[in-house]
């Protein structure tokens, strides 16, 4: 049969189906029902066409995802990027920034997905970060949030004694050799805070020469991911220099990462247009050389393609994911008043 004549099928069942509201809303999977956009009959419709369509080139087909709490503060302009489980509250914490606006963390109660507070994100000489608010991880008495080429310390206690909409002061600050630290994420007493880069002439995607690393003819890897022992956190936020422990050799357009001491998940995306990828690899696998950072000689853990375990293709955009009882969960910034135009909207909280 042409593809000509599958799409007249496909057309004349849709005009058919718009008649049928049940049949149309039954077309909804739970892929799309917990996503915002997908109540309607003819979006119903347009899902079941837009998959079936899908289904003659499976490299479009997207990998298993599912809504579990919409992502706070779309609705005032917000975008957001850093996301992290916070184990002690049994929620998760969401990171945001909008033009012009204080940079905020929302928490979300975990369990039933309502939004607990949100905070502005400012400076102990009372002004508020406006910047472009990047990772965030859970780890000791804190959470850590990154802005340009910083690590930010707020530590829970003085969260919890902030009201709904007022402000949290950073409580300390670190200062790193990365072009910017664009993603963040803990494992036990380790912080790992990484840059991003992408094959753009823009200047602020481009790291330090020296975080280049040809891997093979067809192989090279640009950014570095840098892993600190937190297990004091006071010290390590009160030192003349940070101490890197390990330095990890990132794949390209890295946007968040997750890791279990043997896993690296890694969400990967660039543009709103272009599908994003939730890729695994297993750390054992890769080739280890020696780099120097901080002045000091640390392992240098490259990952490549021959350590990939895994890959599922997922909705463009993704952002920051952490693990949650050993599963994936994470955002997508599509959802965002900003990219309103994106091919697919996801503005929910998903676990992948």
């Amino acid at each position: 049969m042409s593809i000509k004549k599958i799409l007249c099928l496909l057309i004349s069942f849709a005009v058919i189906s718009s008649a049928l509201s049940p049949i149309a809303m039954a077309a909804q999977s739970d892929y799309a029902a917990g996503l915002s956009g997908f109540f309607t009959v003819a979006d119903g419709i347009i899902e079941l066409v837009t998959r079936t369509l899908k289904s003659f080139d499976r490299r479009t087909v997207y990998g298993y995802f599912t809504g579990v709490a919409d992502i706070p503060e779309l609705d005032k302009g917000y975008v957001p990027q850093g996301f992290c489980y916070v184990e002690s509250l049994d929620a998760y914490a969401v990171t945001a920034y909008a033009s012009g606006e204080p940079s905020i963390i929302s928490l979300v109660n975990a369990s039933n997905g309502e939004r607990i507070k949100t905070v502005y994100l400012g400076y102990e000489d009372g002004t508020h970060s406006k910047a472009h608010a990047g990772g965030i991880a859970d780890i000791g008495d804190s959470l850590v949030v990154t802005i340009g080429d910083c690590i930010n310390r707020v530590k829970l206690a003085d969260i919890a004694q902030c009201g709904d909409y007022s402000t949290v002061v950073f409580s300390g600050s670190i200062r790193t050799d990365l072009t910017a630290c664009s993603y963040a994420c803990s494992y036990g007493n380790r912080l790992l805070v990484g840059e991003f880069y992408t094959y753009t002439t823009d200047a602020s995607y481009t790291p330090a020469p020296a975080h280049f690393n040809y891997i093979s003819l067809f192989e090279r890897s640009y950014t570095y991911c840098e892993m600190f022992d937190m297990s004091d956190l006071d010290a390590a936020f009160s030192a003349e220099k940070p101490q890197a422990e390990a330095v990890f050799a990132m794949p390209n357009s890295v946007q968040g990462i997750a890791f279990d001491g043997e896993t690296l998940a890694t969400a990967i995306s660039y543009g709103r247009n272009n599908d994003s990828y939730l890729r695994y690899y297993n750390v054992k696998k890769a080739q280890v050389k020696t780099t120097e950072v901080y002045g000091q000689k640390v392992d240098l853990i490259i990952l490549d393609r021959s350590c990939i375990e895994s890959e599922s293709t997922l909705p463009p955009m993704i952002e920051g994911i952490d693990m949650r009882s050993g599963k994936v969960t994470g955002i997508f910034e599509s959802g965002a008043q900003k990219y309103s135009d994106s091919k697919f909207i996801v503005s929910r909280i998903c676990e992948f």
